[in-house]
């Protein structure tokens, strides 16, 4: 049993040359291991991480020891799988599932083979398929986080013998910087909005920009999570699995009371008051109320960070914005929020006054 790594001109060679003993190319990084079963010499390529070949070789090692023939005991089709199995695991467990992602991962054609058959050379040839210069690193790394998470739910059913997707290194991302909504745009979209389309676009934005609710959370919200007496939105359905209690600002306050005089005898909050059917997706009018004043473009997501960004410059602590951001650590906190240098100013004042009424505490005693 070994490990070789494959030239362009076929060749194999040691896993340490640096130079194909055939035809004297600098060699890449492209490797394969072989070993035999019951006599006959078996290759199998894994890709460009000599470490994962050499761990994929100690298994087949183990498994050849113990009788097992890869690929003949566990097996099953990348489409069988995705339609049978990792589509229900999805909805049922991921809040931030996104479908056109596990659309595009389960379409790749290069995929449409037992997953046994799936090398790293193939996952490495869907995120260069994906990196088509219209995606950010960050945007390419959720994609491909799709496949390695439906090769870990496969080895943890036992459906496969092997994960090629382990160790495999992501993009190092580089975080844009978001944009927070002035509240001199943000009167221009609710104008818009009122004449949308979409006839709740208005209190979608006013629940988005004054909760910092995700998008799913705002479109899973129902009256019942809506206390009037308390003044107080509760939900039960979010991404860290951790019920939170958002207080109303008063705009919001009155808002939700005008939207329960149209909706309120629905379940959900964001019901068409014309069909009696949940709305299900808003993100069309949102953006085309964007394009429709002279603001900059912002996405939905914008709305949340607008609101933690606005609560940071309010002087609201970290532990504060997190009880309700929903955010489980201060890092992901600091991502969101810019405190501009007014803000700044502000701070740095109270430190001083802090200072200042120490030093006369400090005088009076002596």
């Amino acid at each position: 049993m070994a490990i070789f790594n494959r030239c362009e001109c076929s060749a194999f060679n040691s896993q340490r040359s640096k130079v194909c003993k055939r035809c004297g190319r600098k060699l890449g990084k492209d490797f394969y291991i072989q070993y035999s079963i019951d006599g006959r010499r078996k290759t199998e390529k894994i890709g460009d991480s000599l470490g994962f070949a050499k761990e994929v070789l100690a298994k087949r090692q183990t498994d050849v020891r113990e009788g097992k023939f890869f690929g003949d005991s566990k097996s099953i089709h990348w489409l069988e799988f995705f339609d049978n199995q990792y589509l229900n695991y999805c909805l049922n467990n991921l809040s931030g599932f996104t479908r056109s992602r596990f659309d595009s991962a389960r379409n790749f054609k290069t995929f449409h083979k037992s997953m046994n058959k799936i090398t790293r050379s193939d996952i490495e040839a869907y995120r260069d398929s994906l990196n088509n210069g219209k995606r950010n690193k960050a945007t390419i790394n959720r994609y491909i986080q799709v496949v390695k998470f439906a090769f870990n739910y496969a080895e943890s059913l036992e459906l496969i013998d092997r994960n090629p997707a382990r160790r495999l290194k992501m993009f190092k991302e580089e975080h844009a910087e978001r944009k927070v909504i002035s509240l001199e745009d943000e009167d221009k979209l609710l104008q818009t909005s009122l004449t949308s389309k979409s006839p709740l676009l208005y209190y979608f934005i006013i629940i988005g920009l004054y909760t910092g609710m995700r998008y799913s959370e705002i479109m899973d919200v129902k009256w019942s999570n809506v206390s009037f007496k308390m003044k107080s939105i509760k939900l039960y359905k979010t991404k860290s699995n951790e019920i939170r209690e958002i207080p109303m600002m008063e705009k919001l306050y009155q808002a939700m009371k005008e939207l329960r005089a149209i909706t309120g005898d629905f379940e959900y909050v964001l019901t068409n008051p014309d069909t009696g059917k949940k709305i299900d997706y808003i993100k069309r009018a949102f953006r085309t109320a964007v394009k429709n004043t002279d603001m900059p473009y912002i996405c939905i997501h914008e709305m949340r960070h607008t609101m933690i960004t606005r609560l940071a410059a309010s002087g609201a602590s970290v532990p504060e914005i997190q009880q309700i951001s929903g955010h489980k650590t201060a890092k992901m906190v600091q991502r969101y929020t810019h405190v501009g240098l007014k803000e700044a100013h502000r701070t740095i004042d109270r430190l001083s006054a802090y200072l200042d009424e120490s030093k006369n505490i400090d005088n009076r005693s002596l």
